[in-house]
């Protein structure tokens, strides 16, 4: 479906899409934003669009910008197809689930997170102790004592259009599946929902997100930089859609149609 939305708006609108190259820094000149320095070269650009996820954090830092973020872990499982699957998503406190198109279900139970401690986890622990106080009974700091661990407590934090950036040291987040919330799952839908508590498992699997302190996203312009914009920190429950036509209206200058002033980057510099 990707690749159709991507190949009708290159004939449509003339946008080229380019996979697999990383953003290294931006291309400032007399105090603006004029484009993005690529691990393939340089594109210029009047405007330029930050939604780089858990990277936007890092990718802004390297430009004397703040955007707290810490990345958090989230497990889901698939269950195998029912006849009649209910058409609908319900969920509390210890159990979720929503239907598929494939007549199974996804199922989580409930809010659960995991961080692993990270050089971010001290830099910004103290802005997230209001969410953690709020929801501690659900947030696991786990710390992740393996391979990666050095890397996480003494990451990179400059570099230059010339280096190899940490965007293509690490391409794509792909954590492995964390047992304890999967053996979770399987008890508290069980528990609280039996009849889908004895479907089998197909799938399961461990995913990624980047939160912000308040669980709110940033979706602004960086003011103390012209031309640049941020789309992220959506913590988890982000609509790409609204979010995308809010975020191409302010780059093209168009009358805003949504008010997005709580989702300002300065909030948290204030």
């Amino acid at each position: 479906m990707l690749c159709s939305i991507a190949a009708r708006l290159h004939k449509a609108a003339g946008v080229f899409i380019r996979e697999n190259c990383a953003a290294r820094v931006l291309d400032v000149q007399a105090g603006r934003v004029t484009g993005v320095h690529t691990e393939d070269g340089t594109v210029k650009a009047e405007q330029v669009l930050v939604a780089a996820g858990l990277w936007a954090g890092r990718f802004l830092a390297n430009h004397g910008l703040r955007l707290p973020q810490l990345l958090i872990n989230t497990t889901v499982a698939r269950t195998e197809a029912v006849a009649e699957p209910v058409p609908l998503a319900f969920g509390y406190t210890d159990a979720c689930f929503r239907a598929r198109v494939d007549g199974g279900y996804t199922l989580t139970a409930g809010e659960m997170m995991e961080h692993e401690l990270c050089a971010d986890s001290f830099t910004y622990g103290w802005a997230f102790l209001p969410v953690l106080k709020k929801y501690w009974r659900n947030v696991s700091v786990l710390p992740g004592l393996n391979a990666g661990l050095r890397d996480r407590l003494w990451p990179a934090r400059r570099w230059t259009a010339d280096d190899v950036t940490p965007f293509e040291q690490t391409r794509v987040l792909n954590p492995s599946l964390s047992k304890r919330q999967f053996k979770k799952i399987r008890r508290d839908i069980s528990r609280h929902l039996p009849d889908l508590g004895s479907l089998a498992i197909t799938a399961a699997w461990t995913g990624s997100a980047d939160m912000t302190p308040d669980m709110l996203p940033v979706l602004s312009a960086a003011e103390s930089l012209p031309g640049l914009h941020v789309a992220a920190g959506f913590s988890g429950h982000g609509f790409g859609p609204g979010a995308g036509k809010a975020m191409a209206g302010q780059l093209l200058g168009q009358p805003p149609q949504f008010d997005l002033s709580s989702f300002n980057l300065n909030r948290f510099n204030s």
